[in-house]
């Protein structure tokens, strides 16, 4: 099969998406690996390598040697430090396995479970999903029961599925979901720009290429925000997104906004538990002022309504048709700014899905301590319950780290603003 326009962003071998499970409690490392195998033997994504030389992706059959398990003693700086180190290594998309698993080991009763995929066949959802099945096959198995999963559709067939729409002519004539997908982005792109952000100096500075920054949002506040989405009749999404913008369109003073989205591609209710890359892009473009935030808040929760009755025909599925769509990837995806929100949480309702024993799910991609992503600069915010948590991944050698600091410290005032006063005009400094 081609690979797709996402997956060809993704490839370098350190950009990997991850999870990690401690066990506290009595575990067995051979029924984990036979875990892992009906896993593997489930989804075609754990079995497919992508290989950009041959430009393709190819699906393998199931054999044992498609899934990496290896078992590592903890060094004496302790286990979370241990798994650190052994998740940066990288995984090659294009050379099976590209399902790992790492059990580090500190005791008999304590062990770190890190798994990983290459990102380009493997979303950060399609990992929620494969860690989940892997615990729920694990507690079968130890009670020797046969694991009952939901059916689930294949990457593969996905993929197959979205080249038949694509293929089909009724797709493109004058009523058709891709005309007017095109006449949409055609309009809404036309004469749209990166936000104006600084460049740091040319050369290659010392450590690490992609730069962290992290925040933790209470619950407090958190409630706080949900209150004001269900007043106002939106989600965290669009109040994610409204903050955002506005922290970008300050930080820049640039009121003409246009917002690279990542979007987990499962809307389809037939795909909730496919494992694979499908994950894809939305813009959103707007002029960034407004009477209130309360009218800010409800022109972007519009917008993207209205921007969601297109997504029949993904963005990247566009730009070989529609010329603002092939300029914004040709000229513009690397100088955006992305956001990305996740609603899902890695572990939830697993914590005592093994009897005796209680898993805990550290949160952040451990893989991705190391990558480089060149030119990429992406906020995630993740819903994690008990609050929100805030991440801004940048490369730094395209965006100057001062200035990413001044808009991750922005976008956090935003949010408060949002919670505390949703009558203050939107007006940043240009105004």
């Amino acid at each position: 099969m081609p690979i797709s326009l996402t997956q060809r962003m993704v490839t370098d071998p350190t950009i990997v998406t991850d999870a990690t499970v401690i066990f506290d409690g009595p575990y067995d490392l051979g029924v984990l690996e036979a875990a892992a195998h009906v896993v593997c033997r489930r989804h075609d994504a754990t079995r497919t390598t992508v290989d950009l030389d041959e430009n393709r992706q190819t699906v393998h059959g199931f054999r044992a040697d498609a899934v990496g398990f290896h078992v590592h003693r903890a060094s004496t700086d302790g286990l979370m430090p241990t798994v650190d180190r052994l998740a940066r290594t990288p995984l090659n998309p294009a050379t099976l396995p590209v399902f790992r698993l790492l059990a580090v080991v500190e005791s008999a009763r304590r062990m770190a479970l890190h798994l990983s995929l290459p990102h380009a066949v493997a979303d950060i959802s399609a990992i929620e999903i494969v860690m989940r099945e892997l615990m729920t096959s694990y507690a079968a198995l130890l009670k020797g029961e046969a694991p009952a999963l939901p059916v689930t559709r294949q990457h593969a067939d996905h993929l197959r599925r979205r080249d038949l729409v694509c293929a089909d002519p009724a797709t493109w004539r004058e009523d058709g979901t891709g005309s007017r997908a095109a006449a949409f982005w055609s309009g809404k792109l036309s004469g749209s720009r990166p936000p104006p952000f600084d460049r740091p100096p040319r050369g290659r500075p010392e450590g690490d290429r992609t730069v962290f920054l992290r925040e933790r949002i209470d619950g407090d506040l958190r409630s706080r925000l949900q209150q004001v989405c269900v007043q106002e009749r939106c989600s965290l999404f669009h109040l994610t997104l409204a903050a955002f913008e506005e922290a970008v369109a300050t930080q820049t003073a640039e009121p003409d906004i246009t917002t690279m989205c990542m979007v987990h591609g499962r809307g389809e209710g037939d795909l909730q538990n496919t494992v694979g890359m499908l994950i894809c892009d939305i813009a959103f473009r707007r002029q960034v002022r407004a009477p209130s935030r309360r009218r800010y808040l409800a022109a972007v929760a519009t917008d993207a309504w209205i921007t969601h009755m297109h997504q029949g025909i993904r963005l990247s599925e566009l730009a070989d048709r529609v010329p603002e769509v092939g300029r914004l990837y040709r000229d513009l995806h690397f100088r955006s700014m992305f956001l990305q929100f996740r609603p899902q949480r890695i572990g939830a309702g697993l914590e005592h899905v093994i009897d005796g024993v209680e898993l805990s799910f550290p949160p952040g991609p451990r893989a991705m301590l190391g990558c480089s992503w060149p030119g990429m600069a992406l906020f995630s915010v993740d819903d994690v319950g008990d609050g929100l948590a805030v991440e801004l991944m940048f490369d730094r050698r395209r965006w100057a780290a001062a200035q990413m600091e001044r808009l991750h410290d922005g976008f956090i005032r935003c949010l408060r603003a949002y919670a505390s006063d949703l009558e203050e005009p939107v007006e940043p400094a240009w105004a």
